[in-house]
């Protein structure tokens, strides 16, 4: 899904066993990306992403100038190397979401989102954030082997998140900054 001002609604279907990426959008699309289920693309190392958000194919004079945006409500994601990877400028609503047995649920880099509501659990990494200002709320992260990866060029706004019942809860790279467990619910490991 790709294009200026392209808005698609994809609602209700089953994604099963693509051969890469379930669900690709760039070039400034703005889809809205709901009720579906989405579960074991493959890949280069037997494993895809199911929605995959970038905007390398975004034409700079486009037609009105609009990034890649889309809305991501209300579905299932299973057993894929990234449940919704976004990179290079882009931006999402992530909302009431179900990510199950993923390597990574949500992996954002570059990458600005609301991210809403969505129960990310049994996978390898719930969250990854390497770079952007993601605001992440009313998340639960469990049962994961690490919960929530965060970079030091990543500046999250974080609250009402659980984070708890992961083997490492919280894993902080080169420095990052914790989140404030005044306004998120985050366990202490073990």
């Amino acid at each position: 899904i790709q294009g200026d001002g392209v808005a698609p609604v994809v609602r209700g279907n089953a994604f099963e066993d693509s051969l890469f990426e379930s669900i690709w959008i760039g070039g400034g699309a703005k889809p809205e990306i709901v009720d579906n289920t989405v579960s074991n693309p493959k890949g280069s190392n037997d494993s895809g992403t199911c929605v995959y958000v970038h905007d390398a194919l975004r034409w700079p004079t486009g037609p009105n100038g609009a990034g890649t945006d889309p809305l991501v409500r209300g579905n299932s994601f299973r057993d894929c190397a990234a449940g919704i990877l976004m990179v290079r400028g882009t931006s999402a609503t992530i909302e009431d979401n179900e990510f199950d047995g993923n390597t990574t649920g949500i992996s954002l880099d570059e990458a600005d989102a609301a991210v809403d509501g969505n129960v990310i659990r049994d996978g390898r990494t719930g969250v990854d954030i390497i770079r952007g200002e993601p605001v992440l709320t009313d998340n639960s992260i469990a049962h994961n082997k690490v919960g929530l990866v965060l970079d030091r060029p990543a500046k999250p706004v974080m609250s009402g998140n659980v984070i708890c019942d992961n083997e490492t809860n919280v894993y902080l790279k080169a420095r990052a900054v914790m989140p404030d467990p005044e306004t998120n619910e985050i366990c202490s490991d073990g």
